[in-house]
C-alpha cells in the first residue's frame, strides 16, 4: 500500500501541479499508424496510471491542433515550440519522411519570422524541418535537461508501404513513405539529426534507431513514458506505508476531489459560485467564520462537484487552521450509505483534530478510532454529534461538505430523507450539500432546516469559449474560429458535462482532416444522453475488434448495465469471453467513463447508462433479459459448484448479484435454491439481513413453508457434515448439533425478523434440542457460558409462548430460568443483567394475564437489578420504567404511573444527548394519554405532550416515517377531543400521505387513519364526504378479514345515513362487511335480510351461512327483530323443527309462538308448523289459544286423545269462550267421547243462544243433532 508522505504536501504539490505532460514529436506524414495506437491504445493507460495518483495525463500531439487559421498567421513554429516549453517531456519519432523544410520556402520562413522574437537561436536552422526544431528545442540544444527519447522506424517498413502504395497506384499514400517526397535534400537532414540525437543516448531515457512496425514503435514510446512517470514523477510524492482506515477513505476521497477540479485542474466559468459559498461560510467584510447551511443544487452535470472540489481546495489553502471534512458519495465502495458517510465524517474529525477523540474501551485499544468500531447508525449520528460539540467547546471552525446526495444507497428500508443526518449543528460548524434539481425530498428536508439554496444555471456562451479554449490549450489544441462558434452556440453546451464530453472526445479523435465532420456529427446531438450515444458509437468503431462476431462494446455496456453493483474485470472478461488484449485496449479507452470501487467497475455518468439503454435496448425487453441471463448463469454456475456445507464462503460477489438478478427476473424457483443453502443463508444473515428478508418476501412463500425449507436443509446438512468427515476420515465424529447450533439460532431470529414470529415454535423447539445433544445436563449446572446460552434460547421460547397468548407455560419457562441463573453468582453483573431481562419478561406475562399487583413486583425487581448493574441514568433503567409505568396505568394508579413515565423520559434526555430515538416519542404519548385521564385536569394542558412526541418522531426519523403518521394520527385523537376538527383534520391528512407511502394503502395504520378522517366528516355532518374513506377503509378490512378492527359508532352512523336517504345499495355494502364482527347488531343482521330481499333474485348476493338472520337469531336470541326475519325465512324453507328451536331458545311469549305457528299454516306448512304449536303447548300451558291451537293441530292429525286432552285444558282456562266450547264439543265427538261433547255442546249452546248469535246456535245444532245421533246408534248397537 501507498501512503502521502506528507499531507500537507501532497495537497500542495497537488494544487500546483497536477498535469503530467508529455510533447509527442513527429512530421505530419506517414505516422498516422503510430499516432492511432499511442491515441487509442497508450495514452487511455497513461492518463488511469496518473488519474490513480491524482494528476492528468496530457498528451501534447502538435500533428492536429493549429488551425489554418494559425497557419495562416505563419504561428505554427512558435507555438509548437510554446507547447513544448509547457510539456515534462520529449517523445520524438520519425520514418523515412523529413518533414516540411526548405530556406527558399516563402511561407515557412515567415513561421520562422514569427517565432524569432521568443526563439532566436531558430534563425540558424531556416533550412531544417519544424520537427527537427522540436527535436533542437526539447532536447538536442541542451541534452538531459528535459526527459526525452525517440524512435525511429526501420526504412524497410517504409520501402515495403511504398511499394504497396505503388503498385496500387495509390499516389497520395505513396507520397508518405517516399523520403523524397519533402524535397532533394530531406534525406541528408534525417541522417544528420539521427546521428545526433544517437550521440546523446547517455542523456535519453531511450533511444531506437529501427523499430520494424507502427505497432512495434507506438508499444516501445508507451514501455518507456510509462515507466518514466512511474518511477519519476509520481514516485516522488509517494511512499510506501500501510494505510489505515483513515487514510484510505481519504485517499480515495482526495484523489476524486482532484479528478474533478477540471480538465488539466483549470476550473473555469464558476468564480461567482466560489464567492457565494464563500458567503455563507464567512463574513464578507470581516473574513470571520458564519457558518450558514447552504445546498448546492443542478441539474446533472452542472459540475456540482467540480465546483465544491475547487472551493474546498482553495477554502484549505486560505485557511489551513480549520477542519475541513468533505466526502463525495458514490466515489468509492463503501461511500453511498448513511454508515459510510457517518464513519468517514467522525474519522476525518478524529484525525484531524485528535483532542476531540473520546476514549476507547480497553478491548478496543488496537484500534486508533471510535468511530471504526461503530456499526448502528444512531450510534454514528450520536457520535458525530459528541465530536462536534467538543470542536465547539475547542473553538475550531469546522466546514462540512457532502456532494451527491442524489446518489444515496440507503440500506434502511423506511428510510426518509436525511434522519441520519444532525439537524442541528453549533455555532462553529458550516455544513455545505449539494444534489439534483430533481431530488425534492432531500431539497424539502433541507429546506425546512433552513439551508439556503444556490442553483448552478447553465453556461454562458461566454463561459463555454473560455472552457473550450482553456480545455484544448491544456491539451495543445485550438479549434478554428468556425468550429469555435459551433460549439459555443449549442444548446447543449451550456451543460458543463455536455462540453466537457464533447471536448473530450474531439482531444481523442487523432485524424485532423476528419475532425470538422467528426465535429458536425458530436453537435447534432440534443442532449447529453444522445452524445454518449456517438460516443458509445465511437468505441464500436474503435475497439471492436474484426474478428470477433459480437459487438464487445455493447456486451460490456449491458453487462454493466445490469449488474447490481457493476462487474470485475476478471467477471466482464470471463462471462463475455474477452481476451487480456482486446479488454486491455478497451478498457484504458473507457475508463474514464466508469468508477472502479475495490475492482468493481460500474458506470460513472447516469446520462451514460440511459444512452447505453437506448442504443442497444430500446423496447427490446428482450436483450435486456438476454444479458440478466448472462449474468445469472455465470454467478449461478459459481454457486452450484460450491460445496454445500454450511462453513462453505460464499463470494461477496455472488452473494450481492446472484439473489438481486433472480429476484428481478423473477426466478422464484432458483432465488429459493440459493436461499435455503445454509451457507448462502449464513452470508446473508451475516452481511445483508433486510436484503434476505426481501428476497423470501419477493417469492410469495409463507412463513410455514419457509420454516419447513430450513428445517429440511438442517437434516440435510448432517448428512453433508458426516460425509465430509468420512471423505476426510474425521474421527471423532462430528457433533452436528453443536456444530449447526449457531446456524438454527440464526434462523430462529431471522423468522423473527421477517414476520413470521408466530409459526416459528417449531425452530425454537429443533435449536433447544440441539443445545440438549451438545451440553450434557451436568455441564449446565458448572458452566456459566452453557447455562448462559441455555437461558438465551429457553427466554426466546418463553417469549414465543407468550405471543401467542399461553402465559402459564411462558411463566414457567421464565421461573425456571430465574433459577438457573441465581446458581452463577461468579459473574454478578452479567448475571444481574440476564436476570433482569427474565423479570421484565415475567412482568410483561403478569400484565397480560391481568395481574397487575404481580407485574408491578416483578418490574420492580427488574428495575432494582438495572439500577444496580447500570446506574440511574441508562437506557434499559428507562425501559423499565416505561413499562412499570404502564401497568401502573392500567391498574388506573395516573399519579404513580406520571411520576414513572416523567422519570423514564428526563433518563431518554439525558442518555441520547437530546438525540432522543423515536420509541421515546411512544413514551410522551403513553404519559399525555395518562394526564388525560386524570380527573379535574384541563385536557388542553396536554397538547404540548402531543407536539413534544411529534417532535422527537420528526427530528430522528424525518417527517415522512411511519412512526410519525402514528404520532400524527394520536394527536389528531386528542384534537377530536378538543372538538378543533380542521386541526384534527391536517393531522390525519398528513398521516395518511405518510402511511400510505411508507405502508401501503393496505396497512392497518393507514386504515385507522381512514376512518378516523371519516368520523371528522361525520361529526361534521358531512356525511357525502365521509362514504369514500369509510368505504375505502372498510373494503379492505372486510377483505382482509380484520373488521373487527372498524369503529362501530362509525359503521352504525354510516348505515343509517345510507338507510334513510335511501341509498339502500351503500347499505347493502356497508352492512355486509358489518355482519360477523363484535359489534355488529341483530338491527344489522335484519336489515341486510330485508335489503337483500327487496332486490331481484337474481341479484341477490351469496350470503355465508354464518352471517345469516338464521345464525344471527343464535348470537341475538331475544331478539323480535331477528324472530321475524327468521320467521319468514324459515317459513319458506319449512323448517319448523328449526323455528321452534329459536323460539324455545328466547324469551318470547306465547304471541310470537302463535304467530309463528299462524304463518306456517298460511304459508301451507302444516306439518312443520306443528313442531312450533306443540313446544308452545309445553311452554305455556295456561296460554288457552296456544292450548286451542294445539289441539286443532293434534286434530288435524287425528290425535284426538291429545287434541281432546288439550281442549278440556283450554275450557278450564276460558270456560265462557264460546269458541273454545264448540271446538270442545266438536273434538270430542270425533274422538268418541260423546257424552262429554254433547254435555260441552249444549252448554254452548244455551250461551249462544243467550248472546243472540243465531250462527252459531244453528251451527251447534247441527253438532247436536250428530251427537244424538251417534249416541242414538251407539245405543242401538
Amino acid at each position: 500500500m501507498r501512503v502521502l508522505h506528507s499531507k500537507m504536501e501532497a495537497k500542495k504539490s497537488k494544487s500546483k501541479q497536477r498535469v503530467v505532460r508529455v510533447f509527442f514529436s513527429s512530421p505530419f506524414g506517414g505516422l498516422e499508424e503510430e499516432r492511432e495506437e499511442l491515441t487509442k491504445k497508450y495514452w487511455p493507460q497513461l492518463a488511469h496510471l496518473c488519474l490513480k495518483a491524482g494528476y492528468e495525463f496530457v498528451p501534447v500531439d502538435m500533428r492536429w491542433g493549429i488551425t489554418s487559421e494559425l497557419s495562416s498567421q505563419a504561428a505554427t513554429i512558435a507555438i509548437c515550440l510554446r507547447e513544448l516549453d509547457r510539456s515534462d517531456m520529449i517523445v520524438g519519432f520519425f520514418g523515412q519522411r523529413y518533414g516540411w523544410h526548405g530556406d527558399k520556402d516563402e511561407f515557412l520562413q515567415r513561421t520562422f519570422d514569427f517565432a524569432l522574437p521568443r526563439y532566436p537561436w531558430i534563425d540558424k536552422y531556416r533550412d531544417r524541418a519544424v520537427t527537427e526544431l522540436e527535436f533542437l528545442h526539447g532536447h538536442l540544444n541542451n541534452p538531459g535537461a528535459r526527459p526525452a527519447c525517440f524512435f525511429f522506424r526501420d526504412k524497410k517498413y517504409d520501402d515495403k508501404r511504398l511499394a504497396e502504395a505503388e503498385a496500387s497506384g495509390d499516389g497520395g499514400v505513396a507520397r508518405k513513405f517516399k523520403a523524397t517526397t519533402d524535397g532533394p535534400n530531406a534525406a541528408q537532414f534525417l541522417d544528420d539529426l539521427k546521428r545526433r540525437v544517437k550521440e546523446t543516448q547517455n542523456k535519453c531515457l531511450d533511444i531506437n534507431m529501427s523499430y520494424s512496425t507502427p505497432a512495434v514503435g507506438a508499444k516501445l514510446m508507451f514501455d518507456t513514458v510509462y515507466k518514466h512517470i512511474k518511477e519519476t514523477i509520481l514516485a516522488s510524492v509517494t511512499e510506501v506505508k500501510e494505510l489505515t482506515q483513515y487514510e484510505q477513505q481519504q485517499g480515495q476521497h482526495e484523489a476524486f476531489l482532484v479528478s474533478r477540479l477540471g480538465m488539466g485542474g483549470e476550473y473555469i466559468g464558476g468564480q461567482d459560485y466560489l464567492k457565494t459559498i464563500d458567503s455563507h461560510v464567512l463574513n464578507k467584510t470581516a473574513g470571520t467564520f458564519t457558518g450558514k447551511p447552504l445546498l448546492v443544487c443542478g441539474e446533472s452535470g452542472s459540475g456540482k462537484s467540480c465546483l465544491l472540489s475547487n472551493w474546498l481546495l482553495q477554502y484549505k489553502e486560505r485557511h489551513p487552521s480549520d477542519i475541513v471534512a468533505y466526502h463525495f458519495i458514490g466515489c468509492a465502495t463503501g461511500t453511498t450509505d448513511e454508515k459510510g458517510i457517518l464513519q468517514h465524517l467522525c474519522l476525518i474529525l478524529e484525525n484531524e483534530c485528535p483532542n476531540v477523540t473520546s476514549n476507547l474501551p480497553e478491548k478496543d485499544a488496537k484500534k486508533t478510532s471510535k468511530a471504526e468500531g461503530l456499526e448502528d447508525v444512531r450510534e454514528l449520528k450520536r457520535y458525530l454529534d459528541e465530536l462536534l460539540m467538543k470542536t465547539n467547546k475547542m473553538d475550531t471552525q469546522v466546514v462540512m461538505v457532502i456532494d451527491g446526495l442524489d446518489k444515496m444507497e440507503s440500506k434502511n428500508k423506511t428510510a426518509q430523507a436525511l434522519f441520519w443526518f444532525p439537524k442541528q449543528f453549533p455555532s462553529n460548524i458550516c455544513v455545505i450539500m449539494s444534489t439534483t434539481s430533481s431530488d425534492k425530498p432531500n431539497i424539502d428536508e433541507l429546506t425546512e432546516r433552513g439551508f439556503k439554496q444556490m442553483s448552478l444555471s447553465r453556461l454562458t456562451p461566454k463561459h463555454r469559449t473560455t472552457i473550450a479554449e482553456s480545455m484544448l490549450m491544456v491539451r495543445g489544441k485550438e479549434l478554428s474560429p468556425e468550429q469555435k462558434k459551433k460549439v459555443v452556440v449549442h444548446n447543449e453546451s451550456g451543460n458543463p458535462l455536455f462540453l466537457m464530453i464533447l471536448l473530450k472526445e474531439l482531444c481523442s479523435f487523432g485524424d485532423f482532416f476528419k475532425l470538422n465532420d467528426y465535429l458536425d456529427s458530436l453537435l447534432h446531438s440534443k442532449s447529453t444522453i444522445e452524445l454518449f450515444g456517438k460516443v458509445l458509437e465511437r468505441l464500436e468503431q474503435d475497439y471492436s475488434p474484426k474478428d470477433r462476431e459480437t459487438n464487445v462494446v455493447e456486451e460490456i455496456m449491458c453487462c454493466l448495465l445490469e449488474a447490481k453493483q457493476g462487474l470485475t474485470e476478471l467477471e466482464l472478461k470471463s462471462i463475455l469471453h474477452i481476451s487480456d488484449q482486446v479488454w486491455s485496449t478497451l478498457y484504458f479507452a473507457i475508463d474514464y467513463f466508469m468508477v472502479e470501487s475495490a475492482g468493481v467497475y460500474r458506470l460513472a455518468f447516469a446520462e451514460l447508462a440511459e444512452a447505453g439503454r437506448l442504443r442497444y435496448y430500446q423496447a427490446d425487453e428482450t436483450k435486456k433479459r438476454h444479458y440478466q441471463d448472462i449474468l445469472i448463469t455465470y454467478f449461478y454456475d459459481i454457486f452450484q459448484q460450491l460445496s454445500s456445507h454450511y462453513k462453505t464462503r460464499i463470494s461477496p460477489r455472488v452473494l450481492n448479484e446472484l439473489p438481486w438478478l433472480l429476484e428481478k427476473v423473477g426466478d422464484k424457483k432458483k432465488l429459493i435454491s440459493c436461499l435455503t443453502s445454509l451457507p448462502f443463508f449464513n452470508a446473508l444473515w451475516n452481511s445483508q439481513k433486510y436484503e434476505l428478508i426481501g428476497y423470501w418476501n419477493a417469492t410469495d412463500e409463507a412463513g410455514e413453508y419457509i420454516m419447513k425449507r430450513y428445517l429440511s436443509a438442517l437434516d440435510e446438512q448432517i448428512t453433508i457434515i458426516y460425509n465430509d468427515a468420512m471423505e476426510k476420515d474425521v474421527r471423532p465424529w462430528p457433533n452436528t448439533s453443536q456444530e449447526l447450533l449457531d446456524t438454527a439460532k440464526a434462523l430462529t431470529e431471522f423468522l423473527e425478523d421477517a414476520g413470521h414470529f408466530m409459526i416459528r415454535e417449531p425452530m425454537i423447539l429443533r435449536t433447544i434440542k440441539m443445545h440438549d445433544a451438545t451440553y450434557i445436563e451436568d455441564r449446565l449446572l458448572k458452566d456459566a457460558d452453557v447455562a448462559e446460552l441455555y437461558c438465551e434460547l429457553h427466554n426466546t421460547l418463553a417469549c414465543q409462548y407468550a405471543s401467542m397468548e399461553r402465559f402459564e407455560e411462558a411463566e414457567k419457562i421464565h421461573k425456571e430460568l430465574l433459577a438457573i441463573k441465581d446458581k452463577f453468582g461468579n459473574r454478578p453483573e452479567k448475571n444481574d443483567s440476564l436476570k433482569a431481562v427474565t423479570l421484565n419478561n415475567l412482568g410483561y406475562i403478569q400484565t397480560k394475564m391481568g395481574k397487575h399487583v404481580e407485574a408491578v413486583e416483578y418490574y420492580q425487581q427488574c428495575l432494582d437489578l438495572h439500577k444496580s448493574v447500570h446506574g440511574k441514568m441508562h437506557v434499559l433503567v428507562a425501559d423499565t420504567m416505561n413499562n412499570l409505568a404502564q401497568t401502573y396505568f392500567q391498574q388506573g394508579q395516573l399519579n404513580e404511573a406520571i411520576s414513572m413515565f416523567e422519570d423514564a423520559i428526563e433518563i431518554y434526555e439525558e442518555v441520547y444527548f437530546g438525540v432522543l430515538p423515536p420509541d421515546v416519542g411512544g413514551t410522551v404519548l403513553n404519559l399525555a394519554m395518562c394526564k388525560i385521564r386524570t380527573p379535574g385536569l384541563d385536557i388542553k394542558t396536554v397538547e404540548p405532550l402531543y407536539q413534544k412526541a411529534l417532535d422527537i418522531r420528526v427530528n430522528a426519523v424525518g417527517r415522512d416515517h411511519p412512526t410519525v403518521s402514528q404520532t400524527l394520527t394520536s394527536f389528531g385523537s386528542f384534537l377530536m377531543r378538543l372538538e378543533e376538527y380542521d386541526r384534527s383534520m391536517k393531522m390525519f391528512t398528513e398521516a395518511l400521505a405518510i402511511s400510505e407511502a411508507a405502508n401501503g394503502l393496505e396497512n392497518q395504520e393507514t386504515l385507522k387513519i381512514l376512518e378516523n378522517i371519516a368520523l371528522v366528516y361525520l361529526i361534521e355532518k358531512k356525511l357525502e364526504e365521509a362514504h369514500p374513506y369509510y368505504k375505502k377503509a372498510g373494503d379492505i378490512l372486510h377483505k382482509q378479514g380484520r373488521m373487527d378492527m372498524s369503529l362501530p359508532s362509525l359503521n352504525k352512523c354510516m348505515v343509517d345515513y345510507y338507510l334513510n336517504s335511501g341509498r339502500h345499495a351503500d347499505a347493502i355494502d356497508a352492512l355486509l362487511r358489518i355482519v360477523g364482527t363484535h359489534f355488529a347488531t341483530d338491527r344489522d343482521y335484519a336489515a341486510l335480510d330485508f335489503l337483500i330481499g327487496e332486490l331481484p333474485v337474481d341479484q341477490r348476493p351469496k350470503i355465508p351461512k354464518e352471517h345469516t338472520v338464521v345464525a344471527a337469531i343464535k348470537q341475538f336470541p331475544n331478539s323480535v327483530m331477528l324472530l321475524g326475519r327468521v320467521m319468514e325465512a324459515l317459513c319458506q324453507s319449512g323448517d319448523g323443527e328449526a323455528m321452534r328451536d329459536v323460539l324455545m331458545a328466547g324469551n318470547f311469549d306465547g304471541s310470537q309462538f302463535n304467530q309463528s305457528y299462524a304463518q306456517f299454516m298460511q304459508n301451507g306448512q302444516g306439518e312443520s308448523a306443528q313442531h312450533i304449536i306443540i313446544a308452545a303447548a309445553e311452554k305455556f300451558p295456561q296460554d288457552g289459544i296456544i292450548l286451542e291451537n294445539t289441539a286443532k293441530c293434534h286434530a288435524m292429525h287425528q290425535r284426538y286423545p291429545e287434541a281432546i286432552a288439550l281442549i278440556k285444558k283450554a275450557i278450564d282456562v276460558n270456560p265462557d269462550d264460546l269458541g273454545v266450547l264448540e271446538l270442545g264439543g266438536r273434538l270430542m265427538a270425533m274422538g268418541g267421547e260423546l257424552q262429554d261433547a254433547q254435555e260441552i255442546s249444549k252448554k254452548a249452546l244455551e250461551k249462544a243462544a243467550e248472546q243472540d248469535q243465531e250462527e252459531l246456535v244453528t251451527k251447534l245444532k247441527n253438532t247436536l243433532q250428530l251427537i244424538e245421533n251417534s249416541i242414538a246408534e251407539q245405543n242401538n248397537s
